[in-house]
């Protein structure tokens, strides 16, 4: 279930899985995609947030429905930690690309916040929701480690063919 808001709504990024561009900001920014996000994912999310410090505007169309398939192997818990981890790693290496100290030591800040809220919330939602609550504070955890695994340097290709 992802998060819905009132149209007009403005956001501060956009995944391009369901994004109109205006083609002027495909010609105004480099890229305009970031070819140092082809393994990692994001670069979909940096575009857009260079589109708004260019002085663009991300605004939500909550009639804009879309459903997606997603097989059953992306209903795993470890597909779902991995994919924790991953966007957060993504986000954190945009901030540092994109944004002040201020912002950076604001993303250690609440990383260190998922981490510890995510073993501090362990117990109680395995109580209430058993394996899902399980699942839900490990992904607050893997947020946490995500983060800090790109904010001290960690190099994480989500998308790089993998050995077999």
């Amino acid at each position: 279930n992802r998060r819905r808001m009132k149209t007009g709504t403005q956001v501060h990024f956009a995944a391009t899985h369901n994004t109109l561009v205006r083609y002027e900001w495909t010609q105004k920014l480099e890229g305009p995609f970031d070819m140092r996000f082809n393994l990692t994912g994001g670069s979909d999310s940096h575009f857009s947030r260079r589109v708004i410090q260019g002085g663009g505007k991300v605004v939500w169309a909550d009639e804009a429905i879309v459903t997606e398939y997603n097989p059953p192997n992306r209903v795993k818990a470890g597909w779902l930690l991995q994919r924790s981890f991953r966007i957060a790693y993504t986000t954190t290496l945009i901030e540092k690309l994109l944004y002040s100290f201020f912002v950076v030591l604001l993303r250690l800040i609440k990383a260190i916040y998922h981490i510890l809220l995510g073993f501090v919330l362990m117990i109680p939602l395995c109580i209430v929701y058993g394996y899902a609550g399980l699942i839900k504070a490990l992904q607050r955890v893997a947020r946490g480690a995500g983060a800090l695994f790109a904010l001290f340097g960690g190099h994480y290709e989500e998308y790089a063919k993998k050995k077999s």
